[in-house]
């Protein structure tokens, strides 16, 4: 991965676009309460999910605020939830 990000920084069409690039070492999720809609809450209720990863409801505050974000993590850690 990392000659993939180094790749994409060395193109000119990227120059000063990219402006955090982090690699974080995988470790036990952490849970972490957002304000939801009551019609959502419903809906994830009734897929059995009770409650949102840190990452997930760090990005859903940060598009609230009217941030772009892109989430880049192992299979299975709720990406698409975001």
């Amino acid at each position: 991965m990392h000659e993939t990000v180094d790749w994409l920084c060395s193109r000119p069409y990227y120059e000063g676009q990219i402006a955090e690039h982090r690699v974080v070492e995988g470790r036990t999720g952490t849970f972490q309460e957002v304000p939801l809609e009551s019609r959502v809450e419903t809906a994830l209720s009734a897929a059995g999910i009770d409650r949102l990863y840190a990452h997930q409801a760090r990005a859903i505050e940060a598009v609230r605020e009217g941030d772009d974000v892109v989430l880049a993590s192992p299979t299975a850690s709720g990406k698409s939830l975001a």
